[in-house]
């Protein structure tokens, strides 16, 4: 059977166009892996797609988490989407303290 999704930049462009469609232009986008597996119980062949996903919301707001997406190479469809958070997430005391340090190093 023909495969819609024949390299890595064509798994990226539908994991791009998805995310663009949840949270809009302003994410920051880092693949670190893509790789073609096969799925052991149904023999499928599958796209593999690791990365960082950052959003920023306001100013200084920015939630960036970890995914993992899995793109059924013949039809193109997203399988299955994985996603996990940061742990070190926005901290306003962490902002403040470097806010006060830089205004102490300029007097």
């Amino acid at each position: 059977m023909r495969d819609r999704v024949r390299g890595p930049e064509d798994a990226k462009k539908i994991i791009l166009r998805k995310l663009r469609e949840s949270y809009g232009y302003r994410i920051e986008v880092n693949f670190s892996k893509i790789r073609m597996e096969t799925d052991l119980h149904s023999g499928r062949r599958l796209w593999m797609a690791e990365g960082a996903l950052g959003v920023r919301r306001w100013l200084f707001i920015k939630k960036s988490w970890r995914f993992v997406y899995f793109i059924d190479a013949e039809s193109g469809k997203v399988v299955i989407m994985r996603g996990k958070r940061y742990k070190d997430g926005f901290k306003w005391l962490d902002i403040l303290l470097r806010l006060c340090s830089r205004i102490r190093r300029r007097r």
